[in-house]
């Protein structure tokens, strides 16, 4: 599977607090080692981006 980061995903995550940086890095870092890991939320999106997926930590 590869990793795509949109330029807007790239920009806000430069304005993020330390904390919640650290929590999306490992959050991607969980999904890298396991996708289907039970702590990430793992959604198929719909419509033009029907063939991409969101993924949401929650720590």
């Amino acid at each position: 599977m590869k990793i795509k980061f949109t330029n807007s995903f790239k920009r806000s995550s430069k304005k993020l607090p330390p904390q919640i940086k650290n929590k999306s890095e490992e959050a991607l870092t969980l999904f890298i080692e396991n996708e289907l890991h039970p702590q990430l939320y793992f959604n198929k999106l719909k419509g033009h981006l029907k063939d991409r997926y969101s993924i949401k930590g929650d720590f």
